[in-house]
């Protein structure tokens, strides 16, 4: 189980997010919340529900996701929103 805060720290509301992310060896995404997730190969993508679309300058949202995988790997990494690399903190 994984949760991620999803944070703007731009100037400008967000109307929409993306948050795209790289899983290592066989993970695989099983269920999540607070966001519609999909896979493609080691590529995570979750986007935000209708609810929660918008995101104020400063503003945050928690999504997670529960998944699989046959032996231990490293965290997920490489994470973008909106298609800009963000940074990562907590573990």
């Amino acid at each position: 189980m994984a949760a991620v805060t999803v944070t703007n720290s731009g100037t400008t509301p967000f109307n929409g997010w993306t948050l795209a992310f790289a899983l290592a060896g066989d993970q695989r995404i099983t269920s999540a919340w607070n966001a519609v997730y999909t896979q493609d190969d080691r590529v995570a993508t979750a986007r935000n529900l209708r609810w929660n679309a918008e995101l104020a300058p400063g503003a945050s949202r928690e999504i997670g996701f529960q998944g699989t995988w046959s032996s231990p790997g490293p965290a997920p990494a490489g994470f973008t929103l909106n298609g800009l690399p963000r940074t990562t903190a907590g573990g």
